[in-house]
């Protein structure tokens, strides 16, 4: 029998404890993936920055390069290209794994969207570099391309 005064501490382990093995980090990566695809198809630009490295991410859009910069830095960005935006669709259309570094694997999203305003839409490609850390895999590159 646990004392009284341990019991809340092992229920809290008990709940902070996985329920099942974990995934294969193969097979993680569509699940990320798809979860990335939703977060950009929503704008969420707070949310995608959550998913940064440890070391920041590099970040360009649409030919401007602004380098590697944190995740909140990376929201502020994204969030000012998600404002002139109107997204219509957001598919993820590539993943892979590169041979021989189980830790680095690289993604497409293809975004379409028109400016506000506009009656035009445009197909994007936005590149996602990942690289798995202890949180598991976090996105270390964002390209957006015309």
């Amino acid at each position: 029998m646990i004392p009284v005064g341990r019991a809340s501490l092992f229920a809290a382990l008990l709940l902070a404890a996985p329920l099942a093995a974990p995934v294969s980090a193969q097979q993680e990566l569509p699940l990320v993936l798809d979860s990335l695809a939703t977060l950009w198809a929503r704008g969420d630009a707070t949310r995608l920055a959550e998913y940064g490295a440890g070391r920041g991410i590099e970040l360009e859009v649409h030919g401007e390069n602004l380098g590697r910069v944190s995740g909140r830095k990376a929201a502020v960005a994204l969030r000012h290209m998600f404002a002139n935006q109107e997204t219509i669709r957001v598919r993820a259309s590539m993943s892979s794994r590169v041979t021989g570094a189980d830790q680095t694997a690289f993604a497409e999203l293809t975004w379409e969207a028109r400016p506000r305003g506009s009656t035009i839409p445009a197909t994007n490609t936005v590149f996602l570099g990942l690289v798995r850390e202890y949180r598991g895999w976090q996105v270390s590159q964002i390209r957006v391309m015309r």
